[in-house]
């Protein structure tokens, strides 16, 4: 597991990408875990309007068939199909846009500094 720059250097490639793929990584694997144990994870994800597409296919990648039938069932979708018309205008309708808002990036000072904690 790679949790400081000094230890991604011994990576080929670069450091910061192998800090954020592996951070990546660990926090999807402790997520499908959550997800797949708690309820309360399962609504938040639903209240959250689930995950974007490319966080939905990388997610099914990592997963067991199982965790993924339990997610699809609580979104109310099909993990091929996706929300039929009707079902997309009324989750818009009820929830809104599937919009986030954009948080300000730490500086790289910020980043650097994380490391040395």
């Amino acid at each position: 597991m790679v949790h400081t720059l000094i230890e991604a250097f011994r990576y080929r490639g670069c450091p910061i990408c192998q800090i954020l793929d592996q951070d990546e990584y660990d926090f999807m694997c402790q997520w499908q875990h959550r997800t797949f144990m708690e309820e309360k994870t399962r609504e938040d994800l639903v209240s959250a309007k689930g995950y974007c597409n490319f966080h939905f296919y990388e997610m099914a990648r990592l997963t067991s068939p199982l965790v993924n039938a339990v997610v699809v069932k609580e979104l109310e979708t099909h993990i091929e199909k996706g929300l039929g018309q009707g079902d997309a205008g009324a989750r818009l309708e009820k929830y809104g846009p599937n919009e986030l808002k954009e948080r300000p990036r730490p500086g790289f000072l910020r980043m650097l500094l994380d490391q040395f904690k």
